[in-house]
């Protein structure tokens, strides 16, 4: 008994120094390892963060039209409450003040807009597909429903409304911080570059060597053809 004990003391220092031993080779890069140009970060650390759930480009460096963090997640699901309200209109025809000849094609472009702003997400634009969203909103809106369908008609509306209202102003505010972080001319730097400017204007208008730089005044020259005659009347 003794001996087993030992034996399972031994397999458990065993693998605490595994456990050592992996963390202090993690953050060194194996040999013949490729990396990635951009970063310098190797490339099986870069496959760990993505099948993770993390980024390996930080989200900062990326454009401020680009898709970042949680608002995918939220245009599915917009993309979603869009598709699945045009369908219960599509389905639910009668009831207390339901048209007497429903119009399908409302709920069906509905529909497709809901697909469309779900498919667009992979391209992750933030224009794009606020737009998208806002446009299938709109479009589900305009179905005539039985009064028990008002709710769902206003969440499909809002929903889209709501969310493009925050990609536009996530995207402003990331560039106003673009233009805050470029580096900005002081005055003397924007006279020289106006001086730089003159000067190439200058430079343009100047003659070629050897030939005679043009007067500024110009006198036309006359006219040698003699005026016909009978032209002035005599008195």
């Amino acid at each position: 008994m003794m001996a087993r004990f030992g034996r399972r003391k031994a397999a458990g220092g065993d693998a605490g120094a595994l456990d050592t031993d992996a963390e202090e080779l993690e953050g060194e890069e194996w040999p013949g390892e490729e990396t990635d140009q951009p970063t310098g970060t190797p490339l099986r650390r870069r496959m760990f963060a993505s099948s993770s759930g993390g980024s390996s480009q930080d989200e900062e460096d990326l454009p401020s039209s680009r898709l970042r963090g949680n608002e995918r997640t939220y245009g599915y699901a917009v993309g979603a409450v869009i598709a699945v309200a045009s369908i219960i209109m599509l389905v639910v025809t009668g009831g207390a003040g339901a048209p007497k000849h429903p119009q399908p094609i409302w709920p069906v472009l509905g529909l497709v807009f809901g697909v469309a702003t779900i498919a667009t997400i992979r391209f992750r634009n933030r224009m794009l597909t606020s737009l998208v969203a806002i446009a299938g909103g709109f479009v589900s809106g305009q179905a005539r429903t039985p009064n028990s369908l008002s709710g769902v008609k206003i969440v499909a509306l809002l929903a889209p409304v709501v969310y493009g209202i925050m990609i536009f102003r996530r995207q402003s505010k990331a560039d106003r911080a673009l233009r805050a972080s470029q580096p900005r001319m002081t005055a003397a730097e924007r006279k020289a570059a106006r001086g730089r400017g003159r000067g190439g204007a200058a430079a343009k208008d100047e003659p070629a060597p050897g030939r005679p730089k043009p007067s500024g005044r110009y006198t036309p020259p006359k006219s040698k053809t003699p005026p016909p005659k009978g032209s002035r009347s005599k008195r």
